[in-house]
C-alpha cells in the first residue's frame, strides 16, 4: 500500500491550471512539515478547493513519481497526489520584531 499522511502550512499559492490533453482540472502547492518541503498536487474538485497560502493542512495521498523531458534533459518529479486535503487551521503570524534595545 503506498500512502502519504501529511501535515504543514502552505508554503505557496496554489496554482491551478487545466490539462491541454483531456481538459481536467489540476492544483499544486508545497507544504512544510518541519522535516521537508513537498509538493502536493489534487485533481478535479479537489484542485477548484485548494487551501490559500499561510493555512495548515492535513493531507491524505499517496506518493507519485514521473519524468518528463526539458530542453533535451529528463527531469524527475517526486509528489503527492491528494486523496483528502483538510484545512485544520491557520498559521499564527509572527510577532513583529521589537528591538527595544534590552
Amino acid at each position: 500500500m503506498n500512502r502519504v499522511i501529511l501535515s504543514g502550512p502552505v508554503d505557496s499559492d496554489p496554482e491551478i491550471r487545466t490539462t491541454t490533453t483531456n481538459n481536467k482540472t489540476v492544483g499544486s502547492f508545497r507544504i512544510d512539515t518541519g522535516k521537508g518541503w513537498f509538493t502536493i498536487t489534487a485533481w478535479e474538485d479537489l484542485a477548484k478547493d485548494m487551501p490559500p497560502k499561510g493555512t495548515y493542512v492535513l493531507v491524505d495521498g499517496r506518493l507519485s513519481t514521473r519524468s518528463y523531458d526539458k530542453d533535451g534533459t529528463k527531469v524527475y518529479v517526486t509528489e503527492v497526489v491528494a486523496s483528502t486535503i483538510e484545512v485544520v487551521g491557520a498559521v499564527a503570524a509572527e510577532a513583529p520584531d521589537d528591538d527595544l534595545g534590552f
